[in-house]
């Protein structure tokens, strides 16, 4: 992670005006206020009401650090994107996303929670500590100012939640229908959980552990006498991941892997009775304009972020 801070840095010494680079256009001027606004258009564009999201975009609204000289960002620098060959980085991979702003933004974008793949110590991409990362960054270029990064951190987080949800709007609309498209669409609600504990941490309020949420079911129905859908579905599953799967040529694991995730979140979602059923549309107003009732709706986002993870992905109610 040494080498990859060195090699960040090194792209980060690009800056402007470069004539090669004019197709990027002119840097924001304020590239935190530029972030937020793009996202909120982004919510807007998509109309399904976000509530957490306009929580997290509320929160870097108002702790937005001030501009710094712009440099080149390459704005997708994460272990997806790199390429390895015995123990060495060879290549930085998809560019498609650079622009000019702010260096930390980058930064953040690799030390965010939803970039370490389980390894929540390995605050490095998953790969390492992020004291060798910023140590090996600072090797090469102007040592990075820890107070920006729980920002951009947080934006890390809430970039990554708005492409999820329209990966998975993508799919709904019938354009582009696909399962990995639709499955990235159900890590919102642990990407939500996050963006709610980066806000905490970013505001200084210290939250308590809770323990998982009981999601609330109907009861089965009694029209069968045989097993129900959540069974048939389970039994399914088991059937994919230990009969077929094996039979499977290597090129199709991935594919029945993300079949059987679906089952799996088919299951747990079959049947759920939240018990309530707040306005999300006017939430998520209230937030955007600052007339909600900040402790209140913490508490209730939390409660929201908590009941669909038990759906999408119980496992990460135990890292939050």
């Amino acid at each position: 992670v040494a080498s990859l801070g060195r090699e960040l840095a090194r792209i980060h010494r690009i800056t402007p005006p470069r004539a090669e680079l004019a197709f990027l256009g002119a840097p924001p001027a304020d590239p935190a206020q530029a972030f937020v606004a793009a996202m909120r258009a982004r919510l807007d564009a998509a109309g399904t009401p976000r509530p957490v999201l306009e929580w997290g975009l509320e929160a870097l609204s108002r702790h937005a650090p001030p501009p710094l000289p712009p440099v080149l960002n390459h704005n997708d620098f994460r272990t997806g994107n790199l390429m390895v060959e015995g123990g060495r980085l060879t290549a930085v991979l998809d560019w498609e996303f650079a622009a000019w702003g702010d260096p930390h933004a980058d930064l953040g974008w690799f030390c965010a929670p939803c970039w370490r793949f389980g390894n929540r110590a390995l605050e490095a991409g998953g790969l390492g500590s992020r004291a060798a990362f910023l140590s090996g960054y600072a090797e090469a270029a102007a040592p990075p100012d820890p107070d920006r990064l729980p920002f951009w951190e947080l934006a890390a987080t809430l970039r990554w939640a708005v492409i999820a949800a329209d990966q998975g709007a993508r799919h709904l609309s019938g354009r582009e229908r696909g399962l990995e498209l639709a499955l990235t669409a159900q890590i919102v609600p642990e990407l939500e959980l996050d963006i709610l504990a980066q806000v905490d941490g970013l505001e200084g309020v210290a939250v308590q552990p809770t323990a998982p949420e009981a999601v609330p079911r109907h009861a089965p129905s009694p029209l069968l006498e045989a097993p129900d859908a959540a069974d048939l579905l389970a039994t399914a599953r088991e059937a994919l991941l230990g009969k077929l799967l094996p039979a499977l040529p290597p090129a199709l694991h991935y594919e029945a892997r993300m079949a059987a995730n679906a089952i799996a979140i088919a299951s747990r979602a079959i049947g759920v009775a939240p018990g309530f059923a707040p306005d999300l549309a006017a939430l998520a107003n209230e937030i955007r304009n600052g007339t909600a009732r900040r402790e209140e709706v913490r508490a209730l986002l939390r409660r929201l972020a908590r009941l669909r993870c038990a759906i999408s992905n119980p496992r990460a109610l135990g890292a939050t």
